[in-house]
């Protein structure tokens, strides 16, 4: 039976002159690199190798190179989904087929492809790939037509797959089909044709097959796999390369998975990429930025297309221009609006593009809950959590990622909590490693703050792409909050039913004690919600002033971490504890570690027992000196407008933080290092001042880099 591999892509415009492609919004789109006459962009896992070919006394040609390309976290993520492959001999050869989307009206010109021994190979061009109402259409499908004028049949000769390494990507040698060269003219596509099938079908003299299963599979659903183009983690010099070794113990024999396309057109609209997308928040304005670049070298104009609430009236905004090729516009909702926006440009001729729509919610500031629960796992675990807090009568205010499209620093970092539940599946909300570069929502202020966080997340290491085994240290969050040594990712990867069922509980420990006796905490139901699951916890060693709570039943590794700061607390789950058989256990272990965790009054230097303050009062940011985000406190004794705005030593404006009326209270404002602009600030001393009513005060605080 043949294997098919199908890969995708999808459009960066949205509607306009050109075509829309329904799922277009699922899929970032990136600047890639820009420069004279050239450029590179991102559409999902496609990319676009753009070229302006400037012509005397005409407008001249845009050359387009589409290849795919996805860099591994981990050797797992090719080899879940490239389990085995086929034999030769009687059974027919490879066949490969991917999905392209152009991003205008075009030409195919050439199709490029590479085996690893000479064959011979049937060429195909299917259009369209989506139908009219945007769904998919499979070769073989009656709709999908032929565009091919006649049947093609290539030889392809072997490529040494040296050619196939890292540092050739973009210049590998290929077997090359000059569409022109062979019928006399490039394949034509017009507007309803963008997104089309092409791809080969090798004889069985050519050469070892992909495998896969057949069926189509969204890259969101499937994860960054792509069984043709990869880089794989395990070749013979180390270094990762483009092909697979699918012969156990034979390091000669590689299987080559790699196609490309070259497309022509006549004109490109302006390109949008990198539109600031949010979740819900609890702020009131955001910026939004985008990337746009013309490769005609025409002027264009950029615009924030915005409403509030679905039947809301389109208003537009110009949106300014930031430097290089960014621009930006600010919304400011009101709390409870729904904000869609998208960006627009059109140049000097007309043509205009728009990129995918976004949304998201101003959402009321919650009062009196110190507890934020935050369910980043689709909805597959929370209901436990949500019994077991409303049975322990503690009054939570419970997040949903896939509901509010993320997390936002303006919730994790609002003022009343005091306490971070995180329940995951490989979720990324934590950091792991650089806290500078992975902590955009401000988990390290708020433990700095002297705020606590428990942790429950199986597939923590994957989810940040880390190697099966691996080691942390100081300057690693994962070492430095979490107390965490060694580990050991997916450990029962690819062996169901080998996973550890039963937990041991530390001896005298204020968490895990209870459950000490051997086994006593368990067995977990995997089965309930899917027996997967048992591939996923993973094994953590402590280190330091970490303490290890829970140790697995057979393999004696380490499940459970807990660690105590300064001012701050956590605690680390690498299994699913609410899956406990007795319900009563979970419940008991929550409660043990909410109570070990304490009511924790997130204090950076005042008696925060006074709900309702009888002055003003401007507080020292904390931490200071800070490098990655910074907590401004205040407190109010009456109902004022309030202006919060930080400036660099020469007086000149940063970044206003607050201008809005707030009522009597204690508030936290979040710095990122930001300026007005979205870009981090130079390392320095910078004043915060501010102004409500007839009361104004200036402190100083310190950034370093």
């Amino acid at each position: 039976m043949k294997k098919v591999c199908l890969l995708f892509a999808v459009l960066v415009f949205g509607a306009s002159s050109f075509t829309t492609l329904s799922a277009g919004s699922k899929y970032p789109t990136q600047l890639v690199s820009y420069g004279s006459d050239a450029a590179v962009i991102r559409v999902g896992t496609l990319y676009h190798k753009l070229k302006w070919n400037r012509e005397s006394g005409s407008k001249g040609s845009i050359t387009d190179t589409l290849f795919y390309y996805t860099t591994p976290q981990n050797a797992s993520y090719y080899d879940d989904y490239l389990a085995s492959h086929q034999g030769m001999g009687a059974d027919p050869g490879d066949t490969c087929i991917n999905r392209f989307t152009l991003l205008a009206p075009g030409r195919v010109t050439q199709f490029f492809m590479q085996n690893e021994t000479i064959g011979n190979a049937t060429l195909n061009l299917w259009t369209s790939a989506l139908d009219a109402d945007g769904y998919l259409q499979f070769p073989g499908s009656e709709n999908l037509q032929q565009r091919l004028p006649e049947p093609v049949i290539q030889t392809c000769l072997p490529q040494d797959p040296s050619d196939q390494f890292v540092t050739k990507k973009w210049q590998p040698e290929w077997n090359v089909f000059d569409f022109v060269g062979h019928f006399g003219h490039a394949i034509e596509l017009d507007s309803t044709q963008l997104d089309f099938w092409i791809g080969y079908a090798l004889d069985a003299t050519g050469g070892p097959t992909i495998w896969q299963d057949g069926v189509f599979h969204d890259i969101y659903e499937e994860g960054e796999c792509r069984s043709f183009s990869t880089l794989h983690s395990e070749c013979s010099d180390g270094t990762g390369c483009w092909y697979r070794n699918t012969a156990a113990g034979d390091n000669s024999r590689w299987v080559a998975h790699l196609m490309q396309i070259e497309v022509e057109y006549d004109a490109l609209p302006p390109i949008i990429t990198d539109v600031s997308y949010f979740a819900d928040t609890f702020e009131a304005s955001k910026v939004v930025q985008a990337s746009v670049i013309e490769m005609e070298g025409q002027t264009f104009e950029v615009a924030l297309k915005y409403r509030f609430g679905r039947s809301g009236t389109e208003q537009t905004l110009s949106m300014d221009h930031a430097g290089d090729q960014m621009y930006q516009g600010e919304l400011t909702p009101s709390v409870g609006d729904t904000v869609y926006y998208h960006v627009y440009a059109e140049d000097q001729s007309g043509a205009h593009s728009r990129s995918p729509e976004y949304s998201f919610v101003r959402l009321s500031q919650p009062s009196g809950k110190t507890l934020l629960l935050v369910d980043d796992t689709n909805g597959f675990a929370i209901d436990q959590y949500r019994r077991a807090l409303n049975a322990l009568g503690v009054d939570y205010y419970e997040w949903t990622t896939h509901e509010h499209r993320g997390i936002d620093a303006s919730v994790v970092n609002y003022y009343g909590f005091q306490t971070l539940l995180i329940v995951g599946l490989g979720s990324t909300i934590v950091p792991i490693r650089n806290a500078e570069e992975e902590d955009i929502y401000g988990i390290v202020p708020f433990l700095s703050s002297g705020g606590n966080l428990m942790l429950v997340d199986m597939d923590y290491f994957y989810g940040w792409g880390m190697p099966v085994t691996g080691s942390f240290a100081a300057g690693d969050f994962a070492f430095d909050y979490l107390g965490i040594g060694d580990y050991e990712n997916d450990p029962a990867q690819g062996s169901v039913g080998t996973a550890d069922l039963r937990m041991v509980g530390a001896a005298g420990d204020t968490v895990t004690s209870i459950f000490s006796a051997p086994g006593s905490y368990g067995p977990l139901l995997f089965d309930d919600p899917d027996s997967v699951w048992m591939n996923w916890s993973d094994y953590i060693e402590p280190y330091g002033s970490g303490i290890g709570i829970f140790e697995g039943l057979p393999s004696s590794r380490g499940m459970a971490n807990r660690k105590e700061g300064t001012n701050w607390k956590t605690a680390i789950f690498t299994f699913p504890i609410e899956l406990a058989t007795d319900v009563a256990q979970f419940d008991t272990l929550l409660a043990r570690s909410l109570r070990w965790f304490g009511d924790g009054k997130r204090a950076v230097s005042v008696d925060r027992e006074d709900a309702n303050p009888r002055v003003w009062r401007l507080l020292q940011n904390y931490p200071n000196p800070f490098n990655a985000g910074t907590l401004i406190e205040y407190q109010l004794p009456s109902r004022v407008t309030v202006d919060l705005t930080i400036f660099d030593v020469r007086g000149k404006q940063v970044r206003r933080l607050v201008d809005r009326t707030e009522s009597a209270g204690n508030y936290r404002v979040y710095w990122d290092g930001l300026d007005e602009q979205g870009n981090p600030v130079a390392t320095g001393i910078y004043l915060y001042r501010l102004e409500s009513g007839s009361f104004s005060q200036i402190k100083k605080m310190l950034f370093c880099k």
